[in-house]
């Protein structure tokens, strides 16, 4: 079977689970510790939005190119009791081809056996609800997994490691100034590092949306700790060089604004807590 990964790039997220999609991810979720590679994502070609709800999303994760396919993207997770919703959202492959997608044991790699079918991937889009807590699935190896088709099903093409339970930690992202824009942060234990993936509906199309961590709360903002990279589509992914436990153990907010050209207009906010 071929698992390898391609070389991971600079760029933004695009995402599609709410009304919108992620173009393209280029990265694994999980980098090695003491890795040197640059775990930044890349971005791609958009795709059709759809809805959704990411303010219900508690868990958002990458899924990176396998083989060279040119799919990347994002899947997101939304407890329901003894239930998980998981909506997957990335750019599509081949017209009219539905591509098997799975929850597997252990991680991209190496890849176990499937523990959860999802439904098949079409046009990019798959939205399943399997009877499984997101607990039960945080709670050991999990990794999401999409095959090219039915036919080729050894070829995986995109892949994206689950964290455990207590690894991550999602925040919502409220609406500011009327924007329309909310959603959700999850940040991802990475070592000493942290992904930061946002998730929020998107603003104006094609503009690029800086976002950032601040100190200080939402009501009273302080300045610019850490950039993020800008919400593209409302998405965004990046991986902060700092401790997720230093992050949530601070005072801090994740702040988004309307454009480069109108910063002091904020879109949305959450506080790290």
């Amino acid at each position: 079977m071929k698992t390898r990964y391609l070389n991971r790039q600079r760029g933004l997220g695009r995402m599609r689970s709410i009304t919108l999609i992620l173009g393209a991810l280029a990265a694994a979720m999980v980098i090695a510790c003491g890795s040197d590679d640059d775990p930044s994502p890349t971005v791609a070609g958009p795709a059709a939005p759809a809805s959704g709800s990411s303010a219900a999303s508690d868990l958002v994760i990458q899924l990176g190119e396998l083989n060279d396919s040119g799919q990347t993207g994002i899947a997101s997770f939304r407890a329901n009791g003894a239930q998980t919703e998981v909506t997957v959202s990335i750019s599509s492959g081949a017209a009219g081809v539905n591509q098997p997608i799975h929850v597997h044991d252990g991680t991209c790699d190496p890849l176990g056996g499937v523990a959860h079918g999802l439904s098949a991937v079409a046009d990019g889009s798959s939205v399943t609800t399997i009877d499984t807590s997101l607990a039960s699935i945080m709670g050991g190896a999990h990794a999401v997994n999409l095959h090219l088709s039915g036919d080729d099903a050894g070829t995986y093409v995109a892949c994206g490691d689950i964290p455990a339970e207590g690894d991550a930690t999602t925040i919502a992202l409220g609406e500011q100034n009327d924007s329309g824009q909310s959603g959700t942060a999850s940040l991802i234990a990475n070592c000493s590092q942290t992904w930061v993936v946002l998730s929020i509906s998107p603003g104006a199309a094609g503009v690029g949306q800086p976002v950032h961590i601040h100190q200080g709360t939402c009501a009273d903002l302080g300045g610019v700790e850490y950039p993020l990279t800008a919400l593209s589509n409302g998405v965004s992914v990046t991986n902060v060089d700092e401790a997720v436990t230093i992050l949530l153990g601070g005072t801090f907010s994740i702040n988004a604004h309307e454009s480069p050209d109108n910063a002091g207009t904020y879109v949305a906010c959450g506080e790290l807590s």
